[in-house]
Order: structure tokens, then C-alpha cells, then sequence
């Protein structure tokens, strides 16, 4: 055991060294004094008041500025950076012809045989330092910078400054606000660029926020914004369920239409307004059921149900990532009925009108116990008599097998979905929290689907044992089956399978449902029906029949799934008193 925790460490160690000589190389890199110049529009005045030009003013190099017929340009957004700056610029001062010819000009081959193409491949001419004498540029520096009075004007758009400064928009509201595309309409002919309105959902924000790239050429070749860059995911608790395949202007924009895309997402197509100006930026919500009712409704084409359902709450835990909220009338009545049946059940176990103290009694020492040193023992127990059932066997592998079928799935799920419910609180960012919880993606939709017919396929054997069906089993076998309980089971599972066809079909078998093979294969059944109006109501058939048997779950023989815990638990404290 020790060598192999040696050998463990060594490879880590290894792994560390690797690591920091790579994060060495890159510091490294990084502050010496040449560099490639980027694309970048804004100046970090920091920066260029350490380089060797920190004294020239901005028309030095770009005399030709106030000789163009508008700036900034439209149609130059797009152009390479290297097309702004003649290397004839750097050579009227830099006296490197004679090396450059000679190729003798640069540290590697590449470099010389480059050198007179492009000076600012190798070189920032904004924040070049002494190539002698290179400043480390991590290293504190003091001196204040002061831009002559004709640079002000330029870096009142240039000038680099923190993403919540207002002021660092004015390079982007030169085009894109109303006075600037006045006045570019004036000037330019060509494809205009769109219009922004600050509105006040993001008046904090500015443009570079969200687009971060859009201070530099190749303008308009940009990522998607991404909005889950700066704000988490709804928690079903918000918004009565997840959304996952909602992107956020279908809820957070008035208007427009909307579409299912076929990777199954659901959009909102808005095209500008007459005078070019851009809606997306108006995300707010003014009216929250003015908000779902522009996707619930009946005879839509985007796959959701008309009737607004509740999230699932908690009495789906046992099946289905869900949340802890209790708002829907099924589940409220089905948690009270079911405190109700444990509060008689207590009367039973505890005759002498003492049931509730005993029941906080038992309560407050189970989970003392649980807190303490006695936890491992305890965990053990419930490990081998509940969710192994040891005793059961020993007695009857058939039986043992049959209830594995049901069992083990419900485990399972309910794992799976406290997993999911635990992250999307504590690391709702995190990639694989929303493949817990996205009922769409292939291996939640496969692994629901084949645990659902593990159950379904248990829940069989148990009915069918009952009317003798399974000849191993003994007749006192058949006595103790609790048919009523498997039977709700097994239509809760049925119906469960054909609420997914229907929400498959619903929305238009989108790429990756046929992972969910049972649910996938009914929605060819329903592919050719209107479901809008009707998913409702399975929906609520299949919430009632799931608090049906919660409220049954005292009173049935499957309660000793709760129970053999519970008494395992109790068992431990009694022995660890004597």
C-alpha cells in the first residue's frame, strides 16, 4: 500500500513540475519587452507609458487620420490590422533597412526572412520596450501619464479603461448609437450598422461587457454573447422548472417569433425596427405571464404544452431531478395525507398515547447519531440490510432479484437527482450539473429510459407473482405481495414513458431523443397528433397517480424500504448503549 502511494505521489510531483516549467515558459513570454502587435483598438496608456514611444503622439504615426473622409470607417472594421500601418511609418525613424536587406534583422530565420513584410508581426508598436533593456511589465510602475492635448481626443475612444466605466462605449456608440449613424448615413454607402438604445436592464453594463472581441478588426466576425457568461441559470424554484432548451430572449424580449430549432433549442427571431434599431438589447421582463404565454398556448408550433405546469417538485425526487419547492395542489395535499398516514402509524408503534414525543425522540437521536462517531457503523448497516438487503437474500434470491429491479433504479435516480439539485445551487455554472438535470441530453435520456424499464420490468414480476405467475415463488411469498403499490408503480413508469413520447414528438423528435429509446419510439406513434392541449392533462395524471402512492406508502408493505433504515439505525444506538 505504502509504494503505491509513493508511486502516486512521485507521478503527481512530475505532473507539478511539468506544470509550473510550462506557467514559467508563459510568464516568461509574456514580459519581455517584444511582442506581436493584436488587433486591439483600445491603448492601455499604462503600458505605452513604459515603451520607447511614449513620446510621440498619436498623429506621429497616423498622420493620414484627419485626411479621411469619416472615421470611424464601416467598411475598414473587417480589414487585417497590418493594413493601418505602413512599415515605411517605422522606417522613416528606424534606421534597420540595411539589416532587413541583409536579413539580419530578427532572432530566428522565420523572423529575418519576415522582417520586411510586416513590423508589427514581431512588434507592439504601442507598448514596444527597449529590446536591450526589456521592462518586466508585472513589475510596479508609478509615473503618472499625461496624453498631449491633440491625443486626448483620440483616446477619449481608444483609451482602455475598465469594463464598467460607461466611458470605455464611446468608441462602439461612435457607429452604433442614433447621433452616430446620422451622421455615418451622411457620409457612407454600404451595409450600416445596427443601432443600440441604452436601455435600463443593462444601463451598468457597456458594450464590451458582453461583446468583448468588438474592440478590434474582424468586427464583425464574432462569437454568439453567451449571457450565462455573466448571470446563472433559473433554478427551477424561480421559474417552475428548468428551461434548459430555452435560450433567454425567448422569455426576456416582448415580441417576435419564435422558433424550435433542431438541435431542440427554442429561439426568438426579432428582425430590426424601421429605423435599424436592435431590440436584443432590451432584455427585461414586464409581465411575467405575458412572458409564458407567448410560448403556452394552444396549437403552438414550438412543442409546449398550452396549459403553464408546475416544476416538479419535491414528491418527484425519488424518479426525477426536481426541486424542493411544494406549490402545486397534488403535491401539497399528497405531503400532508402522507405525514398523516407516519402520524397513525406512530399511534400503532407507540400505543400509549405518547406517539408524537416518541416520534421527536427517535427523531433527535437518529440524527445525533448520524452526526457523531457512530456514522460508518451506521452507514455500513444501511448499506448491507436497506439498499443491499441481505436478509432478503438470503431468504429468496428470486424475490431479492425482483425487488433489486425496483430498488436499485430508485436509488439510483434519487442520486442522480440530489446531484443535480445539490450543483445547480452550489456550481450552477458547471457543465455537468445541466446534464443532470436536461432531460434531452443523450446519456440522461438514456439512462432514464433504461432504469424506468428496469422498474417497469420489476413492478411485472411483482403482480405477476401474485397470481402465481412465478413458480419459485412459495404461496406465503404471493400472500406478502403488496400488489396495489406495484401497481401504482408500474403506471406511474407507463405513463411517465408516454409523457415523454409526447414531448419528443412535440418537439419534432429533436437530434439526440432517440438515445431515449422507449419514449423515442411512442413519439412515432404520436408524431401525427395535435398534443398541446392534451400534455397537460397526462402530465397531472401522472403527478396524481405519484401522490396517490405517497399517500398509499405508509400503509403499504413497501414502507419497509424506509423502515429497515430506520430501525438498522436504531439498532446501532441500542447496541452501542450496551
Amino acid at each position: 500500500m505504502t509504494s503505491i502511494f509513493l508511486k502516486c505521489l512521485q507521478h503527481f510531483m512530475k505532473r507539478k513540475f511539468y506544470i509550473l516549467m510550462g506557467a514559467s515558459i508563459l510568464f516568461f513570454l509574456t514580459s519581455t519587452g517584444s511582442r506581436a502587435a493584436t488587433n486591439r483598438w483600445l491603448i492601455d496608456t499604462q503600458l505605452f507609458n513604459r515603451s520607447v514611444h511614449k513620446e510621440m503622439t498619436c498623429r506621429d504615426c497616423h498622420s493620414d487620420i484627419d485626411d479621411r473622409k469619416i472615421h470611424p470607417d464601416p467598411s475598414a472594421v473587417n480589414q487585417k490590422h497590418k493594413a493601418f500601418l505602413d512599415p515605411e511609418i517605422c522606417i522613416s525613424c528606424h534606421d534597420v533597412m540595411d539589416d532587413i536587406e541583409n536579413k539580419d534583422h530578427g532572432k530566428t530565420a522565420s523572423e529575418k526572412e519576415q522582417a520586411s513584410e510586416n513590423c508589427i508581426q514581431c512588434h507592439q508598436p504601442h507598448y514596444q520596450q527597449m529590446v536591450s533593456e526589456p521592462v518586466n511589465r508585472n513589475e510596479s510602475f508609478t509615473e503618472l501619464f499625461i496624453p498631449s492635448k491633440e491625443d486626448r481626443e483620440c483616446l477619449g475612444c481608444h483609451m482602455l479603461k475598465e469594463s464598467t466605466d460607461e466611458a470605455s462605449s464611446n468608441l462602439c456608440l461612435a457607429c452604433h448609437s442614433k447621433e452616430g449613424h446620422k451622421k455615418i448615413l451622411t457620409q457612407f454607402e454600404g451595409d450600416l450598422p445596427s443601432v443600440v438604445d441604452k436601455n435600463p436592464t443593462h444601463a451598468q453594463s457597456t458594450c464590451l461587457s458582453c461583446h468583448i472581441a468588438a474592440a478590434g478588426y474582424g468586427h464583425t466576425h464574432q462569437d454568439k454573447v453567451e449571457c450565462m457568461s455573466c448571470h446563472d441559470r433559473h433554478k427551477a424554484s424561480d421559474i417552475g422548472d428548468y428551461h434548459l432548451n430555452v435560450n433567454c430572449q425567448a422569455c426576456h424580449l416582448e415580441g417576435g417569433r419564435l422558433l424550435r430549432e433542431k438541435s431542440g433549442q427554442i429561439v426568438v427571431k426579432k428582425s430590426p425596427s424601421s429605423d435599424k434599431i436592435t431590440r436584443v438589447h432590451e432584455m427585461k421582463i414586464d409581465n411575467r405571464n405575458a412572458s409564458c404565454s407567448s410560448c403556452h398556448y394552444s396549437g403552438n408550433d414550438i412543442g409546449a404544452s398550452a396549459m403553464v405546469l408546475p416544476g416538479k417538485s419535491i414528491i418527484c425526487m425519488g424518479c426525477h431531478p426536481s426541486s424542493l419547492i411544494v406549490s402545486d395542489t397534488v403535491s401539497i395535499l399528497s405531503i400532508l395525507l402522507f405525514v398523516i398516514g407516519i402520524w397513525f402509524l406512530s399511534s400503532i408503534w407507540f400505543p400509549q398515547g405518547r406517539s408524537g414525543k416518541k416520534l421527536f425522540q427517535y427523531s433527535g437521536k437518529i440524527l445525533k447519531a448520524v452526526f457523531s462517531k457512530k456514522i460508518f457503523i451506521i452507514l455500513k448497516t444501511v448499506i448491507i440490510d436497506g439498499i443491499c438487503v441481505k436478509k432478503l437474500f438470503l431468504v429468496s434470491k428470486t424475490r431479492w432479484m425482483i425487488h433489486g429491479l425496483i430498488l436499485y433504479p430508485l436509488v439510483f435516480r434519487f442520486i442522480w437527482g440530489i446531484m443535480g439539485l445539490t450543483t445547480s445551487y452550489v456550481a450552477s455554472n458547471w457543465d455537468t450539473t445541466w446534464i443532470l438535470l436536461d432531460k434531452n441530453h443523450p446519456l440522461t435520456a438514456f439512462v432514464f429510459d433504461f432504469t424506468g424499464m428496469m422498474i417497469l420490468i420489476g413492478a411485472g414480476l411483482m403482480i405477476a407473482s401474485r397470481k402465481g405467475q412465478i413458480r419459485s415463488y412459495s404461496t406465503e411469498d404471493m400472500k406478502l405481495t403488496d400488489w396495489p403499490a406495484y401497481l401504482l408503480i408500474a403506471s406511474i413508469i407507463v405513463v411517465g414513458f408516454v409523457l415523454e413520447g409526447m414531448q419528443i414528438a412535440m418537439a419534432s423528435i429533436p437530434s439526440g431523443s432517440e438515445y431515449a429509446f422507449i419514449g423515442h419510439g411512442l413519439s412515432m406513434i404520436f408524431n401525427s397528433f395535435e398534443l398541446t392541449d392534451v400534455y397537460g392533462i397526462v402530465w397531472y395524471i401522472h403527478a396524481v397517480l405519484t401522490g396517490c402512492f405517497l399517500v398509499y406508502l405508509p400503509f403499504s408493505r413497501m414502507m419497509h424500504m424506509i423502515m429497515i433504515p430506520v430501525v438498522s439505525i436504531l439498532n446501532v444506538i441500542k447496541d452501542a448503549k450496551e
